[in-house]
């Protein structure tokens, strides 16, 4: 089963079973995912990426 990268929301402290780590990504499948995307807990990482401006964090100037 393939497995997604995910971001843990501030705040909490255990997904899936395992404690958080300090990158606050956690990388788990699909059915591991399920309940703490429900609950608003973990965003897939690339639904992050693909809803961020093209030139955000740079400087403009």
């Amino acid at each position: 089963m393939d497995k997604q990268t995910y971001l843990v929301a501030e705040g909490v402290a255990w997904v899936n079973g395992a404690r958080v780590p300090d990158s606050r990504e956690v990388t788990l499948t699909e059915p591991e995912a399920r309940f703490d995307l429900e609950q608003g807990r973990i965003t897939a990482k690339d639904v992050i990426q693909a809803e961020m401006p093209r030139d955000a964090g740079k400087s403009k100037g």
